[in-house]
């Protein structure tokens, strides 16, 4: 007499629409994206597009083509390179280039400035630190200058009271000479005059000083 053994329950192999099933399932579980707040702010000017540097609470830099507003560049945040203001170097030229990067034939420049006392140009195609200055005192503010002839010129509002004047070069990042200290004094805040003759500066006692920057003297 035969044995009998058990059916066994054929496989059935998944069919295209429970596939799409399950990966309509699937695409549910991700978590939301939550943004990191927007600390500072930098556009370019012509030759070319107009590209938006933004600066994060968590120290990443973002780059915007804004005629699309499609992100170009993203470096992540780096806990040892804070990000508190953000500058583009204008380019001297006409030229308008294919890739939104150059501008006058040149890779355009993006510095930042931040509280642990660096003055930073990052590269836009690696992502990397390309040069870097100490000012040895926390960076509360930055400003560039407006006129042509000073256009690779910097402010900083250091934590020690003083005003750093830098220049950015081809290959680094000098300081070109130091305002007076304003002893037992932050300087929080500054800007330049049109004509690049005055800074105007803020200070955490409150008061607003004026600098006169051909004397290198406080004038007001």
């Amino acid at each position: 007499m035969k044995k009998s053994t058990p059916k066994q329950d054929k496989q059935v192999a998944p069919t295209v629409e429970s596939r799409a099933y399950l990966t309509s399932l699937e695409s549910h579980r991700y978590a939301q994206y939550e943004p990191s707040a927007v600390t500072s702010m930098a556009s370019t000017s012509a030759p070319g597009p107009m590209l938006v540097a933004v600066a994060r609470e968590n120290n990443s830099i973002e780059v915007w083509l804004k005629s699309t507003w499609s992100q170009l560049v993203l470096i992540p945040g780096n806990k040892n390179c804070p990000v508190r203001n953000i500058h583009w170097l204008e380019q001297a030229g006409s030229t308008i280039d294919k890739n939104p990067l150059y501008a006058g034939g040149k890779k355009r420049r993006l510095l930042t400035t931040g509280l642990n006392g660096q003055v930073t140009e990052w590269d836009l195609c690696s992502g990397k630190i390309k040069h870097k200055f100490a000012a040895h005192a926390g960076i509360w503010n930055s400003c560039r200058f407006n006129t042509t002839q000073n256009a690779k010129l910097m402010a900083l509002a250091c934590e020690d009271g003083s005003i750093k004047l830098v220049k950015v070069k081809k290959g680094e990042i000098v300081l070109q000479r130091t305002l007076s200290k304003i002893l037992g004094m932050k300087c929080l805040s500054l800007e330049a005059t049109a004509d690049d003759k005055f800074i105007w500066a803020g200070y955490s006692d409150g008061s607003i000083r004026k600098w006169d920057l051909e004397a290198s003297n406080c004038v007001l």
